[in-house]
């Protein structure tokens, strides 16, 4: 239920429900170890950028797009629908108005301060399953910064970054300070001088997390998010900003340097991509044949992928972007040059398909299926102009195969890790959405849906 103290049109439930995995039931019937909290990623929709491109919204009544109305509504659906409070909690957030961190939330949360209080609300007990879930209308830390603002109150910790140059809006990662502590946090840069896909302003933020509970424990969770470039033609720009992201998490991740074991992972964010497509394939599975790309084709969102530009292979695998065909630094050399000359060098000669293939060694599997129980594709996010996934929550596993049928990914085999999934809250069809209209709407504040999962995290050292 969405419930908002400014416009009584805000509420109105929004048909969503909970799906639990093996290991979700498994779970309610005896308890696995560990921690568990659930996760929310939600690109909340910037308000400059809704205004920059009108045509995508002229569809939707008025009182949804003014931002005094949306602003409570994206608040309480936040809190209604938010990671709960009796765990723990982790909130990333999309495109949020550097100014409405100072304008709207952060008078919210001195408020809320001052009231030094929480006010607990129980959230729905939903596909007939005693899983109930509470949160909490506690203030989450968003405040804007040039760079990076670290704001611990209530129990939640913030950290911002905005986007480079001229943006207007950014991330954040919020978490529960009373179950998480916050080890290391890098924030990621997309843009680099001179370097022809490297020329937007898109961001990521990894953090670090240590379970505060269990501080003798060596394991770490690594939460790492990011927004993605829009256009659709473009994948090469996009492919490109997400092998710096995999490169700083594979620095990060290491559980020893020149090891080969990873420290758990979340990948959440806007991917701009769609499940069919070659990107999103190369995050679940681990490999991309470059041979014969286009760049049109990367995401899945072009409406003529064959009419793309040929992925230029020396663009993306150069020593200006600095990083090889496995996705990592190369000791700051040129990394194709690295990596191709070890193939050189050796007495053993690389097929020549290896040296045109990018590969990645983290075993992520989505938590969301792409489809509904009827067979209709999931949607994240819905305009003028697309009704599809974007937006995903990504985990590590111990080992997983993937098959895919009809272009579709099948999980055949898969075995948790120290994450072990439970429950995600699940993404409507096209169909249903259709009859509450384009988004944003009186039910729903963005053009995007808040992706929700819970976790169990059991550090193993």
């Amino acid at each position: 239920m969405v419930e908002t103290r400014s416009d009584p049109n805000w509420q109105v439930y929004d048909g969503r429900g909970w799906q639990l995995t093996p290991s979700g039931n498994q779970h309610l019937q005896r308890p696995l170890p560990g921690l568990e909290f659930s996760l929310m990623s939600y690109n909340v929709l910037s308000q400059h950028l809704m205004v920059d491109h009108p045509h995508l919204y002229q569809q939707c009544p008025p009182s949804a797009l003014d931002w005094t109305q949306r602003g409570q509504a994206l608040l309480a659906q936040i809190h209604s629908n938010s990671p709960d409070v009796s765990t723990a909690a982790l909130l990333l957030l999309f495109e949020v108005d550097e100014t409405h961190y100072n304008e709207f939330f952060l008078p919210q949360l001195v408020q809320m301060g001052h009231e030094n209080h929480v006010h607990v609300v129980q959230a729905m007990i939903i596909m007939q399953f005693d899983f109930a879930l509470t949160n909490a209308r506690a203030p989450f830390a968003l405040i804007g910064d040039l760079q990076l603002t670290v704001l611990v109150l209530a129990g939640y910790q913030c950290s911002y970054k905005k986007r480079t140059r001229s943006k207007k809006d950014g991330c954040a990662l919020i978490f529960k300070s009373d179950k998480f502590e916050l080890e290391n946090l890098v924030n990621v840069e997309f843009y680099k001088d001179e370097v022809n896909l490297l020329d937007r302003d898109n961001v990521g933020m990894i953090g670090v997390l240590r379970h505060k509970h269990m501080l003798g424990k060596q394991s770490r969770l690594l939460v790492a998010t990011t927004h993605l470039l829009f256009k659709p033609a473009r994948g090469d720009i996009k492919l490109a900003q997400l092998l710096v992201l995999l490169a700083e998490i594979h620095q990060l991740a290491l559980k020893s340097p020149g090891g080969s074991n990873y420290h758990p992972v979340l990948l959440c964010g806007d991917f701009n991509s769609e499940p069919l497509s070659p990107l999103y394939k190369f995050i679940s599975s681990g490999i991309l044949a470059l041979d014969d790309l286009k760049c049109s084709e990367i995401s899945g969102q072009s409406k003529f992928p064959w009419k793309g530009e040929p992925l230029q292979k020396d663009q993306l695998i150069n020593k200006d972007i600095g990083i090889s065909l496995n996705s990592r630094y190369e000791n700051n050399q040129g990394p194709s040059q690295t990596l191709l000359k070890a193939c050189q060098d050796s007495d053993e000669p690389i097929p020549p398909l290896e040296q045109n293939v990018l590969k990645h060694n983290f075993k992520f599997v989505s938590a969301y299926n792409h489809m509904d129980s009827l067979g209709q594709p999931e949607i994240s996010t819905y305009h003028a102009n697309a009704a599809c996934t974007v937006d995903y929550i990504f985990y590590s596993v111990a080992e997983r195969t993937t098959q895919y049928q009809y272009g579709r990914p099948i999980l055949s085999h898969l075995q948790p890790g120290e994450l072990t999934h439970l429950a995600s809250y699940s993404l409507p069809s096209q169909t249903q959405l259709q009859p509450q209209g384009t988004l944003p709407n009186l039910i729903h504040p963005s053009d995007h849906l808040p992706l929700i999962s819970r976790f169990i995290w059991n550090p193993t050292s």
